[in-house]
């Protein structure tokens, strides 16, 4: 909606719906995805009606965070399972709870061993069927009443009347009433004085984006907006128009300009340390359940990650590998954030020592941005954007690396955007952007390293391609793959024309990316001249057209095909057949096939006969036997027939590897049992692809060892 695209950027992929086929009958429509789950969600039943003739699918694949109930196969949060409540239709999600084992931040009920979360702890309500939560809990003169454990929208009423004490993660109004911290700040009057919503600006929404990068500063600087801009639903707009989040609300640190974020805020910390506080009811979370792709939070604020950086545990990566961050409290920080005058770390040690290279600022590109509409093939344009410029003129230097190797494309420049050209199609690049004050020495090291990929360009044409007649209306074209692809190939184009014929269409043939020859019949004429040439094909261009290649059909090459295949003779290991001759024929040819896993079988030549005796058949399978007639080097259509062996087939073998190294490797098996069998030829097979291992046997041995070699 931006002239500029800026409101696409980053955006993770939409899912797109298909127009609904299922309408709810009563005030609304179901999404798609909630069509024959097994769950009434029209509350009419409508959306589970039909479903086994519309052939909908029975079983949905259930996410790493959900399981599946046994009765309707419908996917529920894990976090639903042994919470005392019935989700599942057949009760299985609290099927099999005496095990079950609570995460630290959770309660677990004594008689049925059921995880609730411990803010529900001496609330007031009993979660616990045996009422455990609320036992040996202090006194208190109102019952509280929590918030709705799937994250209703209506808003429950406030949990302390004026005079009472206020739980560590609520916010003391001016007329001593205690309402959740986050309620601070969203445009309800939840006090019943307003004290809540003073200082506060109109609520909104604005759309947030996550960058993706290396490592994420702690919590860079709050983009500066205007007044009368509007904050997001989980934002808190200070009185500046600054708009943060509202998790750094009461965290401790002064966030807006005027610290207005850690008024009116409850004496001690909320949580620890290491610890998450969840949106909904204020449970406390040890850090790395935090944006882990699994919802722990009853409301799964915990995954809401628009705001919460990418951080690394120093303990599983070491800081000093990425000279763009310091470490404390266990994580990397951008370093940006070290010597500003705002306490980071707990224990404020990043503002110690403010000297040397620790002196701030530190000046460092905190997010880069790409326009996928203005990337092709060989350019792509970044932006970037800092924090907290303090009215600074900076100067930047973009860098792109490529082969291994970091290379400054440009001079310093004031802008904040760049352009790399003469790029590779489709080719991987990291980028990322130095920064200094404008003819200052000091320049801080990058901290974001941006992965961008250029998109599919044009391929080159395939090579050296050749076309031969294989009888008389069949033709094999080949080529080499092309030089450059410029994408992932999709496959080729074979085109094809009679020289002596105008106004005929350009016929065509289809190949896909792993062949490089294609067999042709199209009932082409003899003593007519044809042209042929090959594109190659990516995800998005074609290639321009490979060198024509000319073939006359030769009129000998028209053979008749054989008919009439009959069995003359048939022992157990043997059989004699015999066929109709072709008139002019040089010969025939006679070609056996086992099932898949046997070896492939020798061809057999046949000249001035039309019977041949094929020895040594294997018992208990079956063959497919093709013959055709041949003139010079073409041949006719093939006549098949099939033909059974019986007995018991030949056992396989148990091979075991044995010594290996780089020039050749031994292997060995054990004599096969349980059938009758004279003295035994193992043929041994190997090869550096399916083809080869089964084209022919390499060696024959009556040993049961072989050295395999090069």
């Amino acid at each position: 909606d931006c002239h500029d695209g800026s409101d696409e950027q980053n955006c993770k992929t939409a899912r797109v719906l298909r127009p609904m086929s299922m309408r709810a009958r009563m005030d609304g429509v179901s999404s798609r995805a909630w069509v024959c789950d097994g769950e009434d969600d029209c509350r009419d039943g409508s959306d589970e009606k039909e479903c086994k003739k519309q052939n909908w699918p029975s079983v949905v694949e259930c996410k790493a965070d959900e399981f599946r109930c046994n009765a309707t196969s419908t996917c529920l949060p894990k976090q639903w399972r042994c919470d005392t409540e019935t989700d599942c239709p057949d009760g299985s999600d609290e099927l099999n709870c005496t095990q079950n084992a609570c995460e630290s931040w959770k309660f677990m009920c004594v008689t049925d061993r059921m995880c609730i979360y411990k803010t529900w702890q001496c609330d007031g309500e009993p979660d616990c069927k045996d009422g455990s939560d609320e036992q040996n809990c202090p006194a208190t003169n109102t019952t509280p009443r929590r918030l709705g454990r799937r994250g209703s929208s209506k808003k429950p009423g406030i949990n302390f009347e004026p005079g009472q004490q206020c739980h560590d993660w609520m916010f003391k109004c001016g007329n001593d009433r205690c309402v959740p911290y986050w309620w601070k700040c969203d445009g309800v009057n939840d006090c019943e004085d307003n004290s809540d919503e003073q200082g506060c600006g109109e609520k909104g929404s604005t759309s947030s984006t996550t960058e993706t990068s290396t490592i994420v500063p702690s919590r860079p600087g709050p983009p500066t907006r205007r007044k009368d801009r509007m904050c997001g639903q989980h934002e808190f707009r200070c009185d500046s128009g600054v708009c943060i989040s509202k998790r750094d609300v009461c965290d401790g640190r002064k966030d807006c300009p005027g610290g207005e974020d850690e008024d009116n805020c409850p004496p001690k910390k909320l949580c620890g340390n290491s610890n998450f506080r969840c949106r909904i009811d204020g449970a406390c979370l040890p850090m790395d359940k935090l944006c882990n792709g699994i919802k722990d939070c009853p409301d799964g604020s915990d995954e809401e990650c628009n705001f919460k950086p990418i951080i690394m545990n120093s303990t599983v990566n070491n800081c000093s590998s990425y000279p763009g961050v310091f470490e404390c409290d266990n994580t990397c920080f951008a370093l940006t954030m070290l010597c500003d005058g705002k306490p980071t770390c707990y224990d404020g040690t990043d503002e110690e020592r403010c000297t040397g290279d620790r002196k701030g600022p530190h000046y460092q590109v905190t997010q880069i941005m790409v326009d996928e509409r203005l990337m092709n093939s060989t350019s792509f344009l970044i932006k970037w954007v800092l924090p907290n410029q303090q009215n600074a003129t900076l100067e930047y230097l973009p860098s792109i690396y490529y082969n291994n190797e970091w290379k400054n494309v440009t001079n310093w420049i004031s802008s904040t955007e760049y352009r790399f050209t003469n790029l590779k199609p489709y080719t991987a690049y990291k980028v990322t952007v130095y920064v200094r004050v404008k003819n200052q020495p000091k320049i801080t090291p990058p901290f974001i390293h941006y992965e961008v990929a250029t998109v599919e360009g044009i391929p080159t044409p395939p090579l050296n391609v050749s076309v031969a007649q294989r009888n008389g209306s069949v033709v094999e074209v080949s080529w080499n793959p092309p030089k450059e692809v410029n994408g992932r190939l999709k496959g080729y184009t074979v085109s094809f024309r009679s020289q002596s014929e105008t106004g005929v269409p350009v016929q065509t043939a289809e190949a896909s990316a792993s062949e490089t020859s294609i067999s042709i019949d199209r009932g082409f004429q003899p003593n007519i001249t044809y042209e042929f040439w090959v594109k190659a094909r990516n995800g998005r261009q074609e290639s321009s057209t490979s060198q024509m290649v000319s073939l006359k059909i030769d009129p000998a090459a028209f053979v008749e095909k054989v008919n009439r295949i009959e069995v003359l003779n048939k022992t157990a290991k043997s059989v004699t057949l015999r066929w109709q001759p072709v008139s002019n024929a040089d010969g025939y040819v006679v070609m056996s096939f086992l099932p898949q896993t046997y070896p492939v079988l020798p061809t057999v030549t046949v000249r001035n006969a039309t019977t041949v005796t094929l020895d040594n058949m294997v018992p208990g399978t079956q063959y497919v036997i093709k013959v055709a007639a041949f003139v010079k080097d073409f041949f006719g259509q093939h006549e098949t027939t099939i033909i059974s062996f019986g007995g018991s087939p030949l056992p396989a073998l148990n091979v075991e590897l044995g010594e290996v190294s780089g020039q050749h490797a031994i292997v060995k098996w054990s004599e096969p049992t349980g059938v009758a069998l004279g003295s035994l030829v193992y043929g041994v097979y190997y090869g550096t692809s399916m083809d080869t291992l089964y084209e022919a046997a390499r060696f024959n041995t009556s040993s049961r060892t072989a050295n395999l070699t090069k």
